[in-house]
C-alpha cells in the first residue's frame, strides 16, 4: 500500500476512514515503513559512495536527504501525517554525533550542529516546495557549498 500510495500519487492523505478489516495505525505503520526504506536504500548507497570521511557523507546525506524529499514531495505529507520519520531524522543525528566525536566537540556544540544543519536541510526542502528554490543542480551546489562552509 505504501508503495503505490508513493508512486500513483503527487500527495497522499493518511486517514482512518473505511479501513474496512485492517487497523488504520497498521496502515500508516506500513506506509512510513516503505518511505524508510526507501530512503535507507539512498542512504546507505551514499554512505558507500563518500566513505571513509565523515564530514563528506554527513554533507552527502544532507544533500541527498533535500533531494529525495524535492523528488518525492508526497513522502513529507505522509510522513508528516503520521508524525513520524525517525530514520531519517536518526541518520542525520548519527552523523552530527559523528563529525563531533572527531574532533571531541562538547554536547552544546553538536546540538548547535544538528539544530544548523536542519536549518539548511529543512529551509531548502521548504523553499523547494515553495517554488522559491529551482529544483536544480546548481540549488543543490548552493546547499552543499553551504553545509561545507559551515562543517
Amino acid at each position: 500500500m505504501g508503495e503505490m500510495a508513493a508512486k500513483l500519487r503527487d500527495y497522499c492523505v493518511v486517514t482512518s476512514d473505511n479501513p474496512r478489516t485492517e487497523n488504520p495505525e497498521d496502515i500508516i505503520r506500513e506506509i512510513v515503513r516503505y518511505i524508510d526504506r526507501q530512503w535507507a536504500l539512498l542512504r546507505d548507497e551514499v554512505l558507500r559512495l563518500f566513505a571513509p570521511s565523515v564530514r563528506r557523507q554527513l554533507c552527502e546525506v544532507a544533500v541527498a536527504y533535500a533531494r529525495f524529499f524535492a523528488a518525492n514531495p508526497h513522502y513529507g505529507s505522509v510522513l508528516a501525517a503520521a508524525g513520524e520519520s525517525a530514520a531519517i531524522k536518526e541518520d542525520v543525528e548519527r552523523l552530527i554525533c559523528a563529525y563531533c566525536d572527531s574532533f571531541s566537540a562538547p554536547e552544546w556544540e553538536r546540538e548547535r550542529y544538528l539544530f544548523e544543519l536542519r536549518a539548511l536541510i529543512y529551509g531548502t526542502t521548504a523553499m523547494l516546495s515553495s517554488g522559491e528554490l529551482p529544483n536544480d543542480a546548481p540549488t543543490y551546489d548552493r546547499l552543499r557549498a553551504a553545509i561545507e562552509a559551515r562543517f
